[in-house]
């Protein structure tokens, strides 16, 4: 369930392209987001990458929006939170920004704000819903991010080994 929440100790979206800024989010214990400036559109994202949870503040953030991990280099895109580059596993959560009243406030899940990461939406028929079984298998060449999503997507969809 979305809930709007107060950001703690701002109170204006004052970043310059390119600029970030970890904050707490009042209500939620350990909860903290990124504000980013990506492109000139200032948005919070999960603070933490989700490849070894490393503070996403020490990173870099490009001004075209592009925000790379301070300790093995995973890439996300500031403005979607999408994964652009490994060795994050899943992307970063986006929340809504508004300020008003001399406060910022961001909407979003608890949980999403607490986990910092937004699972892979991926769809797939594999096995699913079938009355026949299916004599189908899957090789999955290579141990990288992308296998792991792969595999964790088929899962997560109902794939069964036959």
């Amino acid at each position: 369930m979305t809930k709007e929440y107060k950001l703690k100790g701002v109170s204006t979206l004052a970043l310059k392209p390119g600029e970030k800024q970890e904050v707490e989010v009042e209500g939620i214990d350990e909860g903290k987001v990124l504000l980013v400036n990506a492109g000139g559109s200032i948005q919070a994202l999960g603070s933490k990458c989700t490849h070894y949870g490393a503070p996403l503040v020490k990173g870099i953030l490009t001004a075209s929006g592009r925000l790379t991990c301070p300790w093995h280099g995973a890439c996300f895109n500031a403005k979607s939170g999408d994964i652009e580059d490994a060795p994050a596993l899943d992307s970063l959560p986006v929340f809504q920004v508004a300020e008003r009243d001399g406060a910022v406030y961001i909407t979003g899940a608890e949980a999403d704000i607490k986990s910092g990461r937004r699972k892979p939406n991926i769809q797939c028929r594999a096995g699913a819903a079938s009355k026949k079984p299916q004599q189908s298998k899957v090789v999955v060449v290579g141990g990288g991010s992308g296998a792991i999503g792969l595999v964790e997507g088929l899962r997560e969809n109902g794939y069964e080994e036959p």
